[in-house]
């Protein structure tokens, strides 16, 4: 039996996301850092149409690099062209974190991008 994962709606994750964390590109944190929802997930059911991926599937990405990301096409990419392999993974472990109220974990995995 196939169940549907629900999409996750949470205002107060992207908020902290946007004013806590640094971008996962350049490092940078400070009010041009957005959540970037991924648009390639490996659940496709997730999005569909105009449809954003849920907020556990976010990356803190300043205003600049986030603009390049959409302008490069392709965000599968433009991430392993910034060391980023695993950009699912880094965005629901950072949730999970948040979840579990670890800011410091939080941080740690955006500036290593490491599991």
């Amino acid at each position: 039996m196939y169940f549907k994962r629900s999409r996750i709606r949470d205002l107060k994750y992207l908020r902290c996301v946007a004013e806590l964390m640094p971008c996962i590109i350049t490092g940078v944190q400070d009010e041009t850092v957005v959540g970037h929802h991924l648009l390639d997930l490996e659940d496709k059911s997730l999005r569909g149409g105009s449809m954003k991926a849920p907020d556990d599937c976010i990356l803190p990405m300043c205003y600049e690099q986030h603009m390049a990301l959409h302008a490069a096409g392709d965000e599968t990419k433009f991430f392993e062209q910034h060391g980023i392999y695993n950009a699912e993974a880094i965005a629901r472990k950072l949730y999970e974190y948040y979840t579990m109220k670890d800011l410091a974990s939080m941080w740690r995995l955006i500036t290593t991008r490491e599991l």
